[in-house]
């Protein structure tokens, strides 16, 4: 009896249901063909709602059946107007991506209906912005530009692009100038990282990329990222961790017409600006050429960036820069050893320093200064002939092993030779154009990768080469590697609700977040809810949808809290390409946004309330540390070059991590965050 009620209320209610539809006057999304294909509604009962007009109006674009998808879309406004992500359809359920003003924007800028188009497109932006409805925006925009260009004959604009130098750095580590030729300048410098910054501006046909090329860093060219094309001024600003040597960066400001038309305006709509950079942190190189006992020392000095000084026992000497930078320093009777000091016009500095921190003036250096000045015996001469063998290779404070925590380090040594020098090496890079002297000085700034790195320091005389090997290991401290970081699950993404395989998006999106050394990054099989294997070593998953239609490619990712289930951030990219160049470069769009999301702020503990730090870098986009899981640590002892002093790094000590609101899930046994600690967040 119950089962047969229970049957009669079903039937009821179908009947109510199709009563109230047929009475409403709702219409069918009817199938349409084209070309074998059907377009419209595909399964399951279409009830009227807004979310289904919007289904059979998206599925009408793909058919380009666009009077019927803009009577359907404008169905869908009608019952929901704002454009929005996570649309709630019914309790639980939600329409991840509601965009019909969007969609409105793209069939009136595919029939040539322009103005209408913008209409549409920047009020979905208004309500939601999204990565596609900007770059159809900037078809709409580029379609409008150049009917105003033919209806008024006006020229294509060259974007203003202006850069920004530091004003605030001292002169002795940062030193630019303006070249002579039009939109170049020179910069000399010895920081670890180069920033480039500037504003470009278009009010009339915008400033749609920003575009980096540099021969050895960015072959290529990096296009900055920017959020979308813009009239306002666009500021920008890029760093670059450089190595030793010299550059050119060629920045290029773009605006929306550059490469529309073809040949000979192509390359209209761009401005460059050049910019040699010449990397410099080592110190001049002394070379002595004469030495006389107890009358005189000679020598001259050689700098890639310019000499700027040198002091002797604490006196200035004097330097002839129109020779060579040659100097001549007088010696008093007796004297067994001086001081010598040089800088660079960039601060970089060279001391001579032998057991201690002066030069000896050593029977060797006597025996080798006679060697050249031609006032010995033949007995003399044949004396050291007899003697003579390779360079002598000194080091100070170096051993054949060294562990530092540093990415580069700066290696202070001297040669000793009795013949003339003929090349002074270090990794096969000459340490000086031309070698005229048989005592050479030198403070070499050597970049470090991570791990063992193999120095090899070769000066070769008449008599033969001798070589040095060194290895030094460059280690991570420990607070800073890569197990402290933020762990995120990252699964297949979702397409027209089937998992698309791992041989075609996966490994371009997980080689985009390795490459970023940002994330722990955990493989997962399966998209489908979180579970609890999600949860060891993880802190969220990336959800991930790709909406693919025959005009473009939608990438939107989800990142979502593990313990909590708060969606922490959604981004998208889009391209109107698919080949993978493009597929490429959406992927990487779309991880940048995300890294952008989650920066790595640091900081320092200045309040009982340890978990309330104090960044040292203000960024607006971070999270507050009170809600966002840091790692708390100390720094151990400076390690320092025994015989220079200077420093070699220090590692750190985790006193605990995964640390919220007060609360760490690891401490180290028996200590406590306190004041002068140093958090970063995961």
């Amino acid at each position: 009896m119950y089962a047969i009620s229970k049957i009669c209320l079903l039937l009821l209610t179908v009947i109510q249901l199709f009563f109230i539809t047929a009475c409403s006057g709702i219409p069918p999304c009817q199938k349409l063909e084209k070309n074998g294909m059907s377009y419209g509604w595909s399964e399951g009962n279409f009830m009227g709602d807004w979310d289904d007009y919007y289904q059979c109006a998206l599925s009408y674009i793909e058919g380009e059946f666009y009077p019927e998808a803009l009577e359907y879309l404008d169905k869908a406004i009608n019952r929901r107007d704002k454009d929005r992500r996570m649309a709630r359809s019914y309790g639980l359920h939600f329409v991840e991506n509601y965009f019909p003003h969007r969609e409105k924007g793209w069939v009136y800028y595919v029939t040539d209906k322009y103005e209408e188009a913008l209409f549409e497109l920047n009020t979905s932006i208004q309500h939601e912005p999204s990565d596609k409805a900007y770059k159809i925006r900037d078809k709409v925009l580029i379609q409008m530009m150049k009917r105003k260009i033919m209806a008024q004959k006006l020229s294509i604009k060259n974007p203003d692009l202006s850069l920004q130098f530091p004003s605030q750095k001292p002169k002795t580590s940062y030193v630019m100038t303006k070249d002579k030729i039009k939109n170049s300048y020179t910069v000399w410098t010895k920081d670890d990282f180069f920033t480039l910054s500037g504003i470009a501006t278009d009010r009339l046909q915008y400033i749609s990329e920003i575009v980096i090329k540099d021969n050895q860093v960015f072959p290529k060219g990096k296009r900055l990222f920017l959020e979308h094309s813009s009239k306002d001024p666009v500021e920008f600003e890029e760093h670059f961790k450089l190595n030793q040597g010299k550059y050119r960066f060629d920045i290029s400001a773009r605006n929306l017409l550059y490469g529309v038309y073809d040949e000979p305006l192509a390359k209209q709509g761009e401005t460059t600006i050049n910019v040699n950079v010449y990397v410099d942190r080592s110190g001049p190189v002394i070379v002595i050429t004469n030495f006389q006992p107890n009358v005189e020392i000679q020598g001259y000095l050689y700098d890639v960036s310019g000499v700027e000084s040198l002091i002797a026992d604490g006196k200035p000497v004097a330097i002839s820069k129109e020779n060579d930078n040659m100097f001549t320093i007088p010696l008093r009777f007796g004297m067994k050893s001086i001081n010598l000091l040089t800088r660079d016009k960039l601060g970089n500095e060279t001391k001579t320093i032998a057991g201690s921190t002066k030069l000896s003036l050593s029977p060797y250096l006597i025996r080798i200064a006679q060697a050249n000045t031609g006032t010995v015996t033949d007995a003399g001469n044949i004396r050291l002939v007899q003697d003579a063998k390779p360079p002598i290779i000194k080091l100070l404070g170096w051993s054949d092993q060294h562990t530092v925590y540093l990415q580069r380090i700066n290696i202070q040594g001297q040669i000793l030779s009795q013949s003339r020098m003929d090349k002074l090496t270090i990794n096969d890079v000459p340490v000086l154009p031309r070698v005229a002297g048989r005592n050479i000085i030198f403070n070499q700034s050597i970049d470090l990768e991570p791990g063992k790195n193999i120095i090899i320091i070769k000066a070769k005389n008449s008599t033969g080469i001798s070589s040095r090997k060194m290895v030094i290991n460059r280690k991570i401290p420990e607070a800073y590697q890569l197990k402290y970081r933020y762990g995120v699950a990252l699964p297949p993404f979702v397409l027209s609700n089937k998992t698309i395989t791992w041989n075609n998006l996966q490994p371009l999106l997980l080689n985009s977040f390795i490459n970023q050394k940002r994330f722990q990054v955990v493989l997962r099989k399966n998209h489908d809810k979180i579970s609890d294997s999600d949860k060891v070593g993880c802190h969220a998953i990336l959800f991930g949808l790709l909406n693919e239609t025959k005009n473009g490619l939608e990438l939107i990712a989800r990142i979502v809290d593990i313990e909590t289930s708060t969606i922490l951030a959604i981004e998208d990219a889009y391209s109107f390409s698919k080949n993978k160049e493009k597929i490429q470069w959406t992927v990487d769009r779309l991880v940048e946004k995300i890294h952008r999301k989650f920066p790595l702020t640091e900081g320092i503990i200045k309040t009982n309330n340890w978990w309330s730090f104090v960044p040292e870098f203000k960024n607006e986009d971070q999270y507050s540390p009170e809600i966002w899981p840091t790692v708390v640590f100390r720094n151990d002892k400076l390690m320092v070059n025994e015989i220079t002093g200077e420093s070699l790094g220090y590692d750190t000590t985790v006193i605990g991590y995964d640390c919220i609101k007060g609360k760490c899930k690891v401490l180290l046994d028996h200590q406590k965050p306190q004041k002068g600690d140093r958090v970063l967040t995961q």
